[in-house]
């Protein structure tokens, strides 16, 4: 008996956890926040059996809230945008700094030197399953480098 109960726990857990990935595996696109408040709304329902007022009143809280979660997410996209911006530009005024000082045989070596380093990070971030490193590959190869494609 004992080990029945265990078993159907067991098949309960990982079906949680099956349903939990799902769950997850939504929230990488688009976000909908009339979606989440849904969600979140129905989650307490199933908990607490809320009236229909008490639905639709914390359907509206979390609608607010899920819409107030929406415009910080998107703020903090354009401050991370505009961060990666800033740090482009101030890399791209370093080497191009630095490329001033060189020689043209010197330039063509560091080129060299900076791109064997690019192809090692690449290397890096295959290791660790990173899916942009495709994207950022064929962005590097798209795209001039070197002292006389600037």
């Amino acid at each position: 008996m004992k080990k029945l109960l265990f078993i159907a726990m067991m098949i309960a857990l990982v079906s949680v956890q099956a349903h939990a990935q799902r769950q997850g595996g939504q929230r990488g696109g688009e976000v909908n926040p009339e979606k989440m408040a849904e969600r979140m709304t129905e989650r307490l329902n199933e908990n607490l059996t809320l009236s229909e007022e008490q639905k639709n009143r914390i359907y509206q809280i979390n609608l607010e809230q899920a819409k107030s979660r929406e415009v910080q997410r998107e703020a903090q996209m354009e401050l991370r945008k505009k961060h990666r911006e800033e740090m482009k530009a101030q890399q791209e005024a370093h080497q191009k700094k630095i490329e001033d000082v060189l020689t043209a045989e010197q330039q063509e070596k560091w080129t060299e030197i900076r791109n064997e380093q690019q192809v090692q990070r690449d290397r890096i971030r295959d290791a660790r399953g990173n899916k942009d490193g495709d994207r950022m590959r064929e962005f590097r190869r798209k795209r001039p480098s070197g002292p006389d494609n600037k």
